[in-house]
């Protein structure tokens, strides 16, 4: 697993300086590191030096006092705390995939948020700095309040990439009856294979609903199993363009 010359996926800019790439060549702030010349920069960005010993030009980078916001957004409602034998809750992974993310954030500020239901979070998270959103939550909320937090974020200007966790047992509960308890309300239910069949349908429509929302305000969306390995979550994060290729 290599991430070398990969960073977060985003549309939002740095406050004041346009385009995200900017925050990288623009003036001020402390050097940061050379990088090939690419057509386009700017003359006095060239190290001469350099090209005097290597033959080759370089442009300086500087790391702009106004960087990019990262919002490291992490669902703490009580279906989180699902537990899998052998990779521990949802949340545990939540925090440990943040934890992996921020290592793509260098030149960016990065912010963790906590937060145990998705419309207030979003919402209040909306009146904050636009910035990118990561958001790390198993998305099992009644899709109308989903909604309204994502149209919050959007209508600010935010960008945001939505990790959606999900067990096995989310994604396909054990046949037969038994009994269960709703860890969102405690409720005490029994559940037989017409429920069963009934919560998949619920779940699939969910589902759909969530990657219609995401697609139509242009965010990015994956499911991510709670069972994966290091290496197959990954290999997620790129396929779904919440990583991308870049300096």
């Amino acid at each position: 697993m290599t991430l070398r010359g990969y960073r977060l996926s985003s549309r939002a800019a740095a406050p004041g300086l346009g385009e995200r790439r900017s925050r990288l060549s623009g003036s001020g702030g402390e050097f940061l590191e050379f990088r090939s010349y690419e057509p386009g920069d700017e003359l006095r960005r060239i190290d001469w030096n350099v090209y005097a010993r290597t033959g080759k030009l370089f442009s300086k980078v500087y790391h702009s006092e106004r960087a990019a916001r990262v919002y490291s957004v992490i669902d703490t409602s009580a279906s989180m705390g699902y537990t899998s034998s052998s990779m521990g809750s949802k949340l545990e992974k939540a925090k440990k995939i943040s934890g992996f993310l921020a290592g793509f954030a260098r030149f960016d500020t990065f912010l963790t948020r906590e937060i145990p239901d998705l419309q207030t979070g979003l919402s209040r998270l909306a009146l904050e700095k636009p910035g990118l959103v990561l958001l790390l939550s198993d998305g099992l909320e009644p899709l109308p309040n989903i909604r309204f937090g994502f149209s919050q974020l959007a209508s600010r200007g935010f960008d945001l990439s939505f990790v959606q966790l999900l067990s096995p047992d989310d994604l396909e509960p054990p046949k037969g009856a038994w009994r269960v308890k709703d860890s969102e309300t405690s409720t005490q239910l029994e559940i037989d294979e017409m429920a069963r069949q009934k919560y998949l349908e619920r779940l699939q429509r969910h589902l759909e609903g969530l990657s219609s929302l995401t697609r139509n305000l242009g965010f990015r969306h994956t499911q991510l199993n709670l069972n994966s390995s290091d290496a197959e979550t990954w290999a997620v994060l790129r396929r779904a363009g919440i990583l991308e290729r870049g300096a």
